[in-house]
C-alpha cells in the first residue's frame, strides 16, 4: 500500500472514549492509545485536527525523535501541521493534548509517526 504524501491525524471523543483515526486507515486501539502509528512519507507533511466531541487541541509536542521532522508542528487556524524530513526511515513519539466538548480538562495521549521508506 502506498503511503499518502499529507498524513492527516482525526483526534476524536465518542461515546466516552477518545478516537484517533487517520487517512491511511490505521488501526487504532483505544485501550492502547499510545500504540497508534501513523505512517508518514519522507519529504511529506503530517497535520492533526479535532473531530467530532474535541472542543480544541491546545498542543501537539514531539517527545522524541525530533528528527524525523524538517518543520516541527505547529498550530494554524487551529489544524496542526508539520513537515518530514527526507529521510528513507525513522520514527517520533508526540504528545497530543486535546480538550473534549463540555470539559475544561486538558488531556494528553502519545500516538507515533513513523516514516514509511520504499519497499516498507
Amino acid at each position: 500500500m502506498s503511503v499518502k504524501e499529507n498524513a492527516v491525524i482525526t483526534v476524536s471523543y465518542e461515546n466516552g472514549q477518545l478516537v484517533l483515526s487517520d487517512n491511511e486507515g490505521s488501526p487504532f486501539d483505544p485501550k492502547h492509545p499510545e500504540k497508534f502509528t501513523t505512517k508518514v512519507k519522507s519529504n511529506g507533511k503530517a497535520g492533526w485536527k479535532a473531530g467530532e466531541g474535541i472542543s480544541s487541541l491546545p498542543l501537539i509536542k514531539v517527545d522524541s525523535g525530533e528528527d524525523i521532522f524538517k518543520k516541527l508542528p505547529y498550530e494554524k487556524k487551529g489544524v496542526w501541521e508539520s513537515k518530514i524530513d527526507n529521510k528513507q526511515s525513522g520514527e517520533a513519539k508526540y504528545s497530543i493534548t486535546y480538550i473534549a466538548e463540555g470539559s475544561t480538562e486538558q488531556v494528553t495521549v502519545d500516538p507515533v509517526l513513523k516514516i514509511e521508506g520504499p519497499g516498507d
